[in-house]
């Protein structure tokens, strides 16, 4: 493991932490960062994510891609402009531990036989 190759496992696993280090290799292999003689191994590469980079595996939590748009982060700052200005013993918030929400995180559901079970994403 060069300081190249090093690097650049680092850039790829921060741009994109999901990546399999199967796409590391083919990645380092298509930059021309190694030669196919060279290529480290996936338990190199994972040793060197431990030991060098200290990168340990933990569960992804997804952003979604509409909160980062300029008019959405232009509103989301506006209402907190909005709400540091309010004195706080007037606001009101309200839980949602009410509502019943149907998110697709679920992993089985139950449907006829010979059918699949489907779910509509509110």
């Amino acid at each position: 493991m060069t300081p190249d190759v090093v690097s650049c496992v680092e850039i790829e696993k921060l741009m994109k932490p999901s990546v399999y280090l199967m796409e590391l290799k083919q990645s380092l292999l298509l930059d021309g960062i190694v030669h196919l003689l060279g290529l480290p191994t996936k338990s190199t590469i994972s040793k060197c994510m431990r030991k060098e980079l200290h990168m340990t595996k933990k569960k992804i939590h997804q952003i979604p891609a509409e909160s980062k748009r300029d008019e959405n982060v232009e509103l989301r700052d506006n209402f907190l402009d909005i709400i540091a200005n309010l004195e706080p013993r007037t606001l009101h918030w309200f839980d949602k531990s009410s509502v019943i929400k149907t998110t697709s995180n679920r992993k089985y559901g139950n449907s006829p036989i010979g059918n699949p079970a489907y779910e509509l994403q509110c």
